[in-house]
């Protein structure tokens, strides 16, 4: 899932897919959005973070608490990037 546009992807290639984890841009998701889950309503997304103006992963593509880790990495990133 692309954080900035909350697109989601399959990538063919592992490389590939490894490349933009570690841009930054893209997560990896553990599994496909659930079409009935009452979050999302599909999108594999709850919509985008006031501060960081991110897409947040909806839990049902994610394992137990790995949403929080993805933020939490998220976050840091950003604000590494926007210290001096």
């Amino acid at each position: 899932m692309n954080v900035e546009t909350g697109e989601i992807r399959e990538f063919v290639n592992s490389d590939a897919l490894q490349q933009a984890i570690r841009t930054g841009e893209w997560i990896k998701l553990d599994k496909m959005p659930d079409q009935r889950c009452k979050k999302c309503y599909g999108t594999g997304s709850l919509g985008k973070d006031v501060e960081t103006h991110l897409y947040i992963p909806c839990r049902c593509v994610k394992k137990k608490g790995e949403t929080d880790k993805v933020l939490d990495r998220i976050r840091e990133a950003i604000c590494q990037e926007a210290q001096p």
